[in-house]
């Protein structure tokens, strides 16, 4: 055993000694030496730098898309990182090793960037990670480096290029390694371009699979996605979405996604696809338009009636609601009927809310659509039910009730219900035969469907609500969001779709400590795909009576 730990102590001393001679050999000079496209993209892509930090960006690498890699630096900017890790493919197989870093500096068109040695020499204490010049000619790091060195002269740079053909084993041993090197003052760039040379529609498709992965947080799904088809860099990927919730507890958001024939004048028969995210906190806000937000189970009667009378109570709650909400186009789920007085037979369970009150409360929050596919919106009824319905959309609002479908502009969506506590079977209405005659939207736009369904108080989908989100997604349906269970729920991924559990609660009278809500925020982009994001609010109506508790 001595001979062989001699032998890797002997190789790995060969390889720091390697790294040093490569750093006093001088900077590896710049691939890019004209400044004029990266000044422009700068002008282009000048943006203004959130208050939350950014822990995080996933940049293009294609000069084509220059603007979109401006504008993610620009957003960073306001931080000084105290070290940037860049993580790219190796596009040309030239390293060595599975993973190969860069221990020179390197010379940009804007200015010198220093390589982090220190990062560097931790790195090659294990056999799969080499120094490289692949550097030199790697345009996943070059394309990046004006900008680096314009927002974060003097900042080290520890890049690392990826093999290919390195499976999820090694993203696994690479996050590892850097754990201990990404600290609260790094910030990780994963230089990536999405499908490549695809025609539009399978861009399109591709695209969007790339984009739930990415909405579910969960790394080991970026084993679904296919190199290059998806992305050119899945590794880098996976090891983003690790090391972004591991170590900076910090959330995806896309701030951008185009296409390479929105910046051309002539028609392209195949097309690649870039795309600006930004990591940072669950708040973290960033406009864009067009934005809708889904917001779960909402019911202004009862003591939440008494709360919104009393003005400074309902002043706070608004305007945290409208915090949260503006300026998204908000569908929600209204939970009850909308009375101008009080029915005599109204039980606990009978659902009633001020009408006018209501409304005007809806028209405060920027609500567009209004979903009556619940168990609650038959409680009186069905005139009462026609009365409610009557009275929203002569308010403006559209209104999704049980089995219809809306065009709301950038999609199309059906709502549906599982349970109606009116029906004489008060659960599992929804079957096999009633999803597949649900009439297809004509095609363009993509499908989504809002369903009432499940257990209240579950956080999971049970073997139902599975069985449903399969039979909805045969049907053509991309996105399933659920309500009911008063709870935040999870977000999981079919083959084709993304499927919500549960909204939970939006304004609703209930303090259990298990309630809770988010809300499903889609971004649309131009190419037709869309971006997902889970924002969690906790209990605001619970929230505000907390602080308003004598103590």
């Amino acid at each position: 055993m001595i001979p062989v730990s001699s032998t890797v102590v002997a190789g790995l001393t060969g390889l720091v000694w390697a790294a040093v001679a490569l750093a006093r050999s001088g900077p590896i000079p710049p691939l890019y030496p004209d400044s004029g496209v990266f000044l422009r993209a700068m002008e282009a892509g000048a943006a203004t730098p959130p208050d939350a930090p950014v822990t995080g960006l996933v940049v293009p690498h294609h000069l084509l898309a220059a603007d979109l890699i401006a504008r993610g630096f620009a957003l960073a900017a306001r931080r000084r990182p105290g070290r940037i890790v860049v993580l790219c493919p190796d596009h040309y197989s030239r390293g060595r090793t599975v993973f190969s870093v860069c221990g020179r500096d390197l010379a940009s068109c804007l200015g010198p960037v220093a390589a982090d040695r220190a990062g560097v020499a931790v790195l090659l204490r294990d056999p799969a990670v080499s120094v490289s010049n692949l550097f030199s000619h790697e345009h996943a790091l070059q394309a990046l480096l004006p900008f680096m060195a314009h927002h974060f002269r003097g900042v080290p740079v520890l890049a690392v290029a990826i093999r290919a053909k390195a499976p999820p084993a090694d993203w696994e041993r690479l996050t590892a390694l850097l754990e201990g090197l990404v600290g609260p003052g790094a910030l990780v760039v994963q230089s990536t371009d999405l499908s490549h040379g695809l025609p539009l529609h399978d861009a399109v498709r591709h695209d969007q699979e790339t984009l739930r992965v990415l909405a579910s947080e969960e790394p080991r799904a970026v084993g679904r996605l296919v190199q290059p088809r998806h992305l050119d860099g899945r590794g880098a990927m996976f090891v983003q979405m690790r090391l972004q919730c591991r170590r900076f507890g910090a959330r995806p958001l896309v701030v951008a996604s185009r296409n390479s024939s929105e910046y051309v004048r002539e028609p392209l028969t195949t097309v690649t696809t870039y795309a600006l995210v930004v990591y940072g906190p669950a708040g973290l806000s960033i406009r864009h338009d067009p934005t809708f937000v889904f917001a779960g189970d909402t019911f202004t009667g009862r003591r939440m009636a008494r709360l919104l009378s009393r003005d400074e109570q309902a002043r706070q709650l608004i305007d945290r609601a409208v915090t949260l909400l503006r300026p998204a186009t908000v569908v929600l789920n209204l939970e009850g009927v909308l009375l101008e007085h009080r029915f005599d037979s109204a039980g606990p369970l009978d659902l009633a809310m001020p009408g006018r009150s209501t409304l005007g409360l809806l028209s405060s929050l920027g609500v567009k659509a209004v979903v009556l596919a619940n168990n609650h919106a038959g409680d009186f009824g069905a005139r009462a039910r026609s009365r409610t319905r009557l009275a929203l959309e002569r308010a403006g609002f559209t209104v999704v009730d049980d089995g219809q479908t809306r065009d709301l502009g950038p999609f199309h969506l059906t709502a549906l219900t599982d349970l109606d506590n009116r029906h004489p079977e008060r659960v599992a209405l929804l079957d096999r035969d009633r999803i597949a005659r649900l009439r297809r939207p004509a095609p363009g736009k993509p499908w989504f469907a809002f369903v009432h369904w499940g257990q209240e108080w579950a956080v999971r989908p049970g073997p139902r609500e599975e069985k449903l989100a399969d039979l909805l997604e045969a049907r053509g349906v991309e996105l399933v969001i659920g309500c009911h269970s008063h709870t935040a729920g999870t977000l999981w991924l079919g083959g084709r779709s993304a499927r919500l559990y549960s909204l939970g609660n939006f304004l609703f009278d209930q303090t259990d400590p298990r309630a809770s809500g988010q809300l499903l925020e889609v971004r649309f982009f131009p190419q037709g795909t869309y971006a997902l994001r889970l924002r969690p609010i906790g209990n605001l109506y619970g929230d505000l009576l907390k602080r308003r508790a004598p103590r």
